[in-house]
């Protein structure tokens, strides 16, 4: 029942699994190269971003790693025309809780706008997608109750915090 977001014409989900290569750590910044995108494993950088809310893209070889570690990146491409997205990530995130096996308060998730992405909306776990053209909550929750920490190793610490600059 979840309206599409523009410039999207009709409300498509789709959920899959990803293969997706060794998960070997390169160098940071490398030039990384993804047969699928948003990527949800394969080779990725050796510092992961911090479990947060970001105003700007992060590299996804910072993003695999958080994934790999158990966490959920919940990432949209449609800027400031839907203002509902990051508030319903983020009530998400919050009726989620906190992660009784992290440091008090710590929830392994990533919260980041990227332009480039085929879809509005996209979550990723480790080796799994969810890519959508609406926010259609009920099926967003599902996916992220399914992947969260579910990643390849169970690393429940803070990460590298990534700032932009102006």
């Amino acid at each position: 029942d979840a309206g599409a977001i523009a410039p999207e014409a009709a409300c498509t989900v789709i959920r899959g699994a990803q293969a997706t290569g060794a998960p070997e750590h390169v160098e940071a910044c490398k030039e990384l190269t993804f047969a699928f995108y948003p990527p949800a494993g394969g080779p990725h950088y050796g510092q992961w971003a911090d479990f947060k809310t970001y105003s700007a893209a992060i590299p996804w070889g910072y993003l695999i790693h958080s994934v790999e570690h158990g966490g959920v990146v919940l990432a949209y491409a449609c800027g400031d025309a839907c203002p509902e997205v990051p508030d319903a990530f983020a009530q998400i995130v919050q009726d989620h809780g906190a992660d009784a096996r992290c440091a008090a308060g710590i929830t392994r998730f990533v919260i980041v706008p990227d332009p480039d992405l085929p879809t509005p909306i996209a979550a990723v776990g480790w080796n799994r997608v969810y890519l959508a053209t609406c926010l259609d909550v009920q099926s967003l929750r599902t996916f992220v109750e399914e992947t969260y920490a579910q990643g390849r190793e169970d690393v429940r610490a803070a990460g590298v915090e990534h700032v932009q600059h102006a």
